[in-house]
């Protein structure tokens, strides 16, 4: 759920009874009410706050409040203090965080919030430049980082695989470090303001998952400001810039895209593990993205590490337009209805049995392509897409087959051979599935 929309939903919460200590409602709540006191704000503005609020919090999951409460940092005065500084940063009110700061112990500017995370991020993410400067100033300090352990990780050129974070949504995230916080949210600024806090080798892993925050982002400009500050050229990043590509591919950044395609990297790049570009385009729903990496080069039929293809990517989460620009390619129809059945896409299969040559009694890997696809729909719990095949006809003149049939591996679960699942008669043995 994007943090604006669950934001509004805590929001809504905290007004209620259901705002009670150890939620996050509860904190919105204490929050907007100690801002309401001391900012006396109208009655726009106090809305306005309040969302502001809801949407810093909410990108909290279940299990880091479960930890949270656990750890007991949820009580106590001056955690509640703690919440409405961290909460005037976030409303951007520089004298409200000047009383507060001065108020606090003097080590504080750089405590770790556990519902709003860094200072410095806090301001960075939602781009308050006034802010940053001041808590540099203060002595906050640029590197410090919450939930991201980039200070042990060594960024390796050759390395093919990184774990990063891939949230589906691009939000103001304070995770991380300011620079990667400020990055995400394309506050070319406030970039420029940190660029010289990060200089020594030590920090320099900090650039490259800034790099992958403004490739998200898309934020063209940030990333020129990036490398400009580490003295290299795209190229020179290593395997840096394929992770800058797939991210831009995920979040659906054609703009970015472009660039880095300009520079010469390789569009159908194939990771030790996950998608390359086209794949990810194509279960995303990316139509134009995926328009775009065909026109540049990308193979129709390239599989990655898995033996998924972009047509089993785009038929699996039904994306019906993208398994069209697919097939006019030439990609496979046997993948796409098999892919279609086996993840429940019932409108999808039936498309393509209505519109579409399916041969659905062709051989393939000892069964034929409907046999293949009952088996993985039946085996996924797909009772509609298994219904439909059946419908269509897949086990006619089945009783004559089933001796020399062995559609699936023993690997998937369910035996080597189709009496598993389909006895002699022909009938279908759900208790197997």
């Amino acid at each position: 759920m994007p943090p604006s929309l669950k934001g509004r939903i805590l929001l809504a919460t905290s007004y209620t009874s259901k705002a009670t200590k150890g939620t996050l409602s509860f904190v919105i709540y204490s929050v907007n009410r100690a801002l309401d006191d001391l900012t006396q704000p109208s009655d726009e503005q106090r809305s306005g706050q309040h969302r502001m609020i809801s949407e810093a919090v909410s990108h909290l999951k279940k299990f880091q409040l479960d930890n949270i409460n656990e750890e007991g940092q949820d009580v106590g005065e001056e955690t509640e203090a703690h919440n409405v500084f961290c909460g005037a940063i976030v409303i951007g009110n520089l004298p409200l965080v000047k009383s507060l700061l001065g108020s606090m112990l003097l080590d504080s500017v750089n405590r770790i919030n556990p519902y709003f995370g860094i200072h410095l991020s806090i301001a960075a993410a939602w781009g308050y430049l006034y802010i940053a400067r001041y808590l540099l100033i203060c002595g906050a300090n640029p590197a410090r980082v919450v939930n991201i352990p980039i200070r042990r990780w060594v960024p390796d050129p050759a390395l093919k695989d990184l774990d990063l974070p891939v949230g589906k949504y691009i939000y103001l995230d304070p995770i991380g470090s300011a620079l990667q916080a400020a990055a995400l949210a394309g506050h070319d600024d406030i970039v420029r303001l940190l660029v010289p806090y990060s200089q020594s080798p030590a920090t320099w892993e900090e650039y490259y998952l800034a790099f992958q925050a403004s490739a998200r982002g898309g934020h063209l400009t940030i990333i020129n400001i990036l490398l400009h500050a580490v003295g290299k050229i795209i190229h020179e990043l290593g395997w840096q810039h394929y992770q800058m590509l797939w991210q831009a591919v995920r979040h659906n950044q054609e703009a970015m895209v472009q660039m880095l395609l300009d520079h010469g990297i390789d569009v159908n790049m194939v990771p030790y593990s996950g998608p390359h570009a086209l794949n990810i385009a194509a279960a995303q729903g990316h139509e134009q993205m995926v328009r775009l990496l065909l026109d540049r080069g990308s193979h129709v039929h390239l599989s990655e590490g898995l033996g998924l293809s972009p047509i089993k990517h785009a038929a699996a989460n039904r994306h019906q337009k993208i398994v069209e620009i697919l097939l006019q390619l030439g990609a496979n129809l046997d993948d796409a209805v098999i892919s279609s059945a086996s993840s429940g896409q019932a409108h999808l299969l039936k498309y393509l049995l209505l519109h579409k040559n399916v041969d659905l009694h062709k051989p393939l890997d000892k069964a034929t392509v409907g046999v293949q696809a009952l088996h993985l729909a039946l085996t996924n719990r797909c009772l509609a897409t298994s219904s439909i095949l059946l419908d269509a006809g897949v086990l006619d003149n089945y009783s004559n087959l089933v001796d020399q049939l062995e559609v699936l591996p023993a690997e998937i679960g369910i035996g080597n051979s189709a009496g598993d699942i389909f006895g002699a008669d022909g009938k279908i043995h759900i208790e197997h599935v």
